[in-house]
């Protein structure tokens, strides 16, 4: 039994320690004063660990220019819709003290060519979703990404990780 227990811990240290996964997660519904609907915002999740600590979270969904998720700009912000081609809903974090900043995560976004736009109302409407509160994502930041007719794929490179392409 000591025998296995050696191997399993040497095992266990030369082990890859960065790993990433990518996975679906769905954000069912919305509202928008008296109207409700049951329309589903798809997100592409990408997790980066350490040694199996977190290091770095992302979701990213497309907002459709049709879709009832629109409902949530305000009327400046509605200019969006016509200027950007495609737009999506970013909500990373990453863990304090952590080799992953944020800096770094959108430094990628925008070698990708998409840009941060501002839209306070919109996503305060994000932050306060059910689904948003129920995965607890209250430490996490959303944003809007403007992107361009080609923006379905963002490419993700950092430091010591294998290179993520995520196909939007």
């Amino acid at each position: 039994m000591k025998l296995f227990s050696l191997l399993f811990l040497l095992a266990c240290s030369t082990a890859s320690d960065k790993i990433t996964y990518q996975g679906k997660v769905y954000f069912q519904g919305g509202r928008y004063k008296m109207e409700t609907w049951d329309e589903k915002l798809e997100y592409e999740r990408v997790s980066w660990y350490s040694q199996s600590h977190l290091d770095f979270d992302v979701f990213l969904a497309e907002i459709k220019k049709d879709s009832k998720f629109t409902q949530w700009f305000s009327g400046s912000e509605k200019q969006y819709l016509g200027e950007c081609d495609k737009l999506y809903i970013s909500i990373s974090t990453s863990n304090f003290g952590r080799v992953i900043t944020d800096g770094m995560y959108m430094s990628q976004v925008g070698k990708n060519n998409f840009k941060e736009i501002i839209t306070p109302h919109f996503l305060e409407h994000v932050k306060l979703h059910p689904d948003y509160i129920s995965w607890n994502l209250n430490m996490y930041k959303p944003r809007l990404l403007c992107g361009g007719q080609t923006a379905d794929i963002i490419t993700i490179d950092f430091p010591s990780f294998e290179t993520i392409k995520i196909k939007l």
